[in-house]
């Protein structure tokens, strides 16, 4: 990892410390395979194993900088392949994930702001999921990044889409605060083209512009009675179930 915080490097740790799945020594693990971002989950279950949570986190957030949303939300397709089902019962990557997260979190495991090494700033609109991971990779790379949210709170969706028994809002907060200790500018009540347009954006310095605003559009299906009285559609709902 190349933010400067980590003292894991590659997706080795597994294979550093002796161990890896044992039906898949020599090839990717079944849960890796799994895993849509296919998140190296052998080495952060080792490495919390042996009571390394800081090389956990390292490893968890080399493809994930959320690993505290995803062991809370994720639906965990990787414990449906777990190689120790065939020993006894899968393990619990979910559940394990969000405790290091957790304990990681609540113990303050120590975050240094990186630094600017690139002359270009980029400007990213919308701090969902998909604006914020944007933000993570790219000040990781060293450019200026600022995230616009027309919102009052960042974290898109999870944090005005997701019910609070869904996904409380603890956890939110603390992954947006993690992505702003690493030097990003989020900036929230700020609509792009009410509040600022996107020539002021290019006034302002900003060399690239993501448009990452999300699909808060419901997908309404085409059947008869979606219209009456009491029917309601599904992002409404979850925004008026929400408890924030």
């Amino acid at each position: 990892m190349n933010d400067g915080n980590s003292t894991i490097d590659s997706r080795i740790y597994s294979q550093i410390h002796g161990e890896k799945c044992w039906p898949t020594v020599d090839k990717i693990s079944p849960c890796e395979e799994a895993c849509p971002i296919h998140m190296d989950v052998p080495s952060y279950i080792v490495a919390i194993s042996q009571g390394k949570f800081k090389e956990a986190m390292d490893v968890a957030r080399l493809t994930n900088p959320f690993p505290y949303i995803c062991g809370t939300l994720c639906h965990h397709p990787c414990e449906d392949v777990c190689s120790r089902a065939m020993v006894d019962k899968p393990v619990a990557i979910r559940d394990i994930k969000r405790f290091v997260a957790s304990y990681g979190h609540q113990n303050g495991m120590a975050v240094e702001p990186i630094k600017q090494t690139k002359a270009e700033k980029v400007a990213i609109i919308g701090s969902g999921p998909a604006g914020l991971t944007a933000a993570y990779d790219l000040i990781k790379q060293g450019f200026g990044v600022s995230v616009f949210e027309a919102l009052p709170v960042a974290g898109g969706m999870c944090a005005a889409g997701v019910p609070d028994f869904k996904l409380p809002a603890k956890p939110v907060e603390l992954e947006v605060d993690y992505v702003r200790s690493l030097g990003v500018d989020i900036k929230t009540n700020m609509r792009i083209g009410t509040d600022l347009s996107m020539d002021d954006l290019r006034n302002q310095g900003y060399s690239s512009i993501l448009i990452a605003t999300g699909a808060w559009k419901n997908a309404e299906l085409p059947i008869p009675g979606t219209d009456l009285k009491n029917v309601e559609q599904a992002l409404p709902f979850l925004k008026k179930s929400e408890a924030r």
